[in-house]
């Protein structure tokens, strides 16, 4: 099921991974703070503090604005951090 939240992206990291690099991009929601693995073109493109409609399935980020996520792997690493009010 998809879902579209309003987001801004507040952090983004790149690491290597034995000899693959994985790229991921930390949002802040209004369910809390989230985080997806994506490919390089959307780590490329994402800045931080950019605002925009992201949408996502399931443990997938599918888009962000108008950057696409073609990072294919679903991981089941997406965690969401709960802000208390």
């Amino acid at each position: 099921m998809k879902e579209s939240l309003n987001a801004v992206l507040i952090n983004k990291s790149a690491a290597a991974y034995g000899e693959q690099p994985v790229y991921r991009m930390v949002f802040q929601t209004p369910k809390g703070i989230c985080s997806f693995r994506v490919s390089a073109d959307a780590y490329n493109v994402g800045r931080i503090g950019q605002k925009g409609m992201l949408t996502y399935s399931s443990n997938r980020m599918e888009s962000f604005g108008t950057i696409r996520n073609s990072f294919s792997q679903t991981v089941t690493e997406r965690s969401w951090l709960r802000l208390q009010a």
